[in-house]
Formats: C-alpha cells, structure tokens, sequence
C-alpha cells in the first residue's frame, strides 16, 4: 500500500490513483492552497519534499519554469505538477495572511 506522510500535520495518505499531490492532499482534507486551481500557474501550492522512495517525476516545462523564475530548490515542487510517490514526506509550508 503506497502511501505519503504529510508534515506537519503529520498524517500518513494513502495513494489510490491520484494524478498529482494537489488532488491527493485535497480529497484527504489536507490545507494545501491552490490559487489557480491546479495548472501550475501561480505556485501557491509549492511543498518541499523532503525524503522520497525513488526518484520524482522530472519538472514540467510550467514547472521549470517557475522554479526558475522563483529560486526554487531542488526539493520544493509545485503539488499540482507532481505525482504522488510511495514513502514520500512531504513538508507544507504554513500560510499566513
């Protein structure tokens, strides 16, 4: 059973067809901001990936982008442009107003 633990609420989801970590951070009620609604292009969804199982998925060209532009780091992702992976730990930035 894959499954991804999500920091810090610290709750461990488990993976059932997701096509990315926004859309399985949402259907598990996980405070995850998505100002675009998922098409990667305001970045409110950024997480920081913090251990994995096996590699990611490489960044989309949108996602490229923006990491670029932005100063990314390697383990900051955009949720809605990542697939969900087996053992990942994943850290949520907080949001204040």
């Amino acid at each position: 059973m894959a499954k991804v633990l999500f920091l810090p609420s610290n709750r461990e989801i488990e993976i059932r067809g997701e096509p990315s970590l926004l859309e399985l951070a949402l259907k598990n009620k996980i405070n995850l901001e998505h100002s675009c609604g998922g098409s990667g292009s305001c970045g409110t969804c950024h997480v920081f990936v913090t251990s994995k199982a096996g590699p990611l998925a490489e960044r989309s060209d949108v996602e490229a982008a923006m990491a670029l532009d932005r100063g990314f780091s390697t383990e900051e992702r955009l949720a809605c442009q990542l697939d969900p992976v087996d053992q990942m730990i994943v850290r949520v930035p907080d949001y204040t107003d």
